[in-house]
């Protein structure tokens, strides 16, 4: 039985990334729009940005309407190689975990964005590796989104049942080295698994948007009869929000969830 190490996850070709671009929820032009106002209010320069576990370049035209240049990064070459070839404009590209751009040059990027992938890393040098690259008043900016919730009730309560077994499915293909079961820890608590020292970094802002219950991220992503613990690093002096950003809402037919399942 293959290992699943989280390394080979998105170590995957074009056909994937189609269809990953294709059924991930599109983020709305707002939720930038919050990170940029954030970054210019506490005195951050739009010089360099950087957007770190990027896969393909996600988000990096998004960052390139704002910063005069784009550093895009990831561990898997490939993706980096499919980056280069759809990305024409202000970018440069490195091949390396968020990690490891500690060998970067200290404060040199006036942003990091990550989105859905800190659940990857090793949290505790990953964050050392973003306040090591960040100038003074830089900003650390991350992301989780994990699959729609639909708003009937009823269509709820199936669309869950398809993707927590489509979750299982994927577990139980694999072998679970201690690495992966970190990972699926991390990615079930969103981002309450990054903790930011507060002798480096201004308390956080969390927001937890569109979720109809607490647990949803984690319901769906780890289920239960896998018995891993909860994991929190909230800091006391963090703000936590729980909203609604109609942004981020859409329509879709049944083709539509076969794309965003396929995804």
């Amino acid at each position: 039985m293959a290992a699943l190490n989280g390394d080979n996850a998105y170590n995957q070709d074009r056909d994937f990334w189609e269809k990953y671009l294709k059924g991930r929820p599109s983020i709305p032009q707002t939720f930038f729009e919050q990170i940029f106002n954030y970054h210019s209010d506490h005195g951050g320069r739009f010089d360099t940005a950087h957007e770190v576990g990027a896969g393909v370049g996600v988000h990096s035209p998004r960052l390139a309407t704002r910063f005069d240049h784009v550093l895009v990064s990831d561990v898997i070459s490939t993706n980096i190689e499919i980056a280069r070839s759809r990305l024409q404009g202000p970018y440069s590209f490195k091949v390396s975990s968020l990690e490891d751009t500690i060998d970067l040059l200290p404060n040199s990027i006036d942003l990091v964005f990550a989105s859905t992938m800190m659940h990857f890393t090793q949290v505790d040098e990953a964050v050392k590796a973003v306040y090591h690259q960040l100038k003074p008043g830089g900003t650390f900016a991350a992301s989780l989104y994990g699959t729609y919730a639909l708003h009937d009730v009823q269509a709820q309560g199936i669309w869950k049942k398809i993707v927590v077994r489509i979750c299982e499915m994927i577990i139980e293909k694999f072998e679970l080295s201690a690495r992966a079961k970190m990972i699926l820890q991390n990615e079930a608590a969103g981002l309450d698994c990054v903790g930011l020292s507060e002798e480096l970094f201004s308390p956080a802002l969390r927001y937890n948007l569109n979720f109809p219950t607490p647990d949803t991220m984690r319901e769906m992503i780890l289920p239960a009869q896998f018995g891993l613990p909860n994991i929190s690093r909230i800091s006391i002096n963090d703000t936590v929000t729980n909203g609604w950003d109609k942004g981020w809402f859409s329509q879709h037919d049944i083709d539509g969830l076969k794309d965003i399942a396929a995804s």
